[in-house]
C-alpha cells in the first residue's frame, strides 16, 4: 500500500490528500477516516490504521510513489516566521476568527505564506517532515510534506509528568491553555509511531492522558484508544477523553475548566 500523499492523489474513499493508503495498483484503500462501506478496521498506528475498503469499480492502473525531493523544511519554517512578523494584524484575525490564543499559537514555530498559516510538523526523526498550511478551518499541506506531529517549544524542557495528546493543531494549542505539555497528531489515525517516540524521548512522561474528538462516526475515539493501546504496550499509564464537544477547543471556547473536560 502507498501513501496518498506521495503518490500526490486523493483518497478515492474521503478525498482527502493526507493520511490515507491506496493499493498499487488500485484495487483497494485504507482510509484513515471513514469507515462506512469498509470491510474491515485493519493494523494499529500511523498510516498503517484505518478502514479498509475494496474498490469493485476501480480501473487498474500501477501505481508508482515518485522520489521525494529533500526539501530543507527548517529555511522554510524560518522564511515563514519572518513573514508572520510582517502580518501580524491578519495573524491577529485568524486566531480570533477560530478562537485561539495567538501567544499559545506561536509556541509552534508558526509561520505565514501568502494569506496562510503555517505550522511545521515532526516526523520520527524529531526534525521538521512538513508544513500544514491554514486560513480559517481549512487545512492543507505544502506540496512534499510528509506527516507526523505538532509539538510546541521547549517539549522537552516541561518537566511534566503528564502528555496531553490531541487530534489537530488547535486542539494541540489549547491543551497549552489548559495547562498541559501537549502533543497533536495531524488526525485520528496518523502520528502514533511518533507520538510514541516523543513520550518515550521525554525524560518525564510517564502518563498519557488522550482527548478524542466526539465525532459522529466515532473516527475520533477510535484513533485516541488506539494510541492509548500503543502507549500502553510501553508502559505508560493512559486515560482516553472522549471531550463533551465536538473537540477540546470547543470545550475551552463553551467555557469548560479541565476538571469539568476530563470528568473530575
Amino acid at each position: 500500500m502507498l501513501r496518498t500523499t506521495d503518490l500526490n492523489i486523493l483518497c478515492p474513499v474521503c478525498e482527502k490528500r493526507d493520511g490515507c493508503l491506496v493499493a498499487d495498483d488500485g484495487s483497494a484503500a485504507i482510509c484513515s477516516r471513514k469507515s462506512e462501506g469498509s470491510v474491515k478496521k485493519v493494523g494499529k498506528g500511523g498510516f498503517h490504521g484505518g478502514y479498509l475498503h475494496i474498490l469493485g469499480d476501480f480501473k487498474p492502473q500501477k501505481y508508482k510513489t515518485p522520489k521525494k525531493p529533500d526539501v530543507n523544511w527548517n529555511k522554510w519554517t524560518v522564511k515563514f516566521a519572518k513573514q508572520l512578523a510582517e502580518n501580524r494584524k491578519e495573524f491577529g484575525k485568524l486566531c480570533q476568527s477560530i478562537n485561539l490564543n495567538p501567544i499559545s499559537a506561536l509556541r509552534f514555530y508558526i509561520g505565514w505564506h501568502k494569506g496562510w498559516l503555517t505550522i511545521p510538523v515532526y516526523g520520527m526523526t524529531r526534525k521538521i517532515s512538513g508544513i500544514q498550511r491554514r486560513q480559517g478551518n481549512t487545512k492543507r499541506y505544502m506540496k512534499h510534506s510528509g506527516m507526523g506531529v505538532f509539538v510546541p517549544s521547549a517539549f522537552f524542557q516541561n518537566p511534566s509528568d503528564t502528555l496531553a495528546v490531541t487530534e489537530g493543531w488547535t486542539d494541540t494549542v489549547t491543551a497549552l491553555e489548559y495547562g498541559y505539555n501537549a502533543i497533536g497528531k495531524v488526525n485520528a489515525f496518523v502520528g502514533n509511531e511518533e507520538v510514541v517516540m516523543y513520550a518515550k524521548s521525554h525524560p518525564a512522561v510517564s502518563r498519557v492522558i488522550i482527548f478524542a474528538d466526539n465525532n459522529i462516526d466515532g473516527v475520533g475515539l477510535a484513533g485516541a484508544e488506539e494510541t492509548a493501546e500503543l502507549l500502553n504496550e510501553k508502559g505508560f499509564t493512559t486515560k482516553v477523553v472522549l471531550t463533551v464537544e465536538k473537540d477540546l477547543r470547543r470545550c475551552k471556547q463553551v467555557g469548560m475548566t479541565i476538571h469539568e473536560v476530563i470528568g473530575k
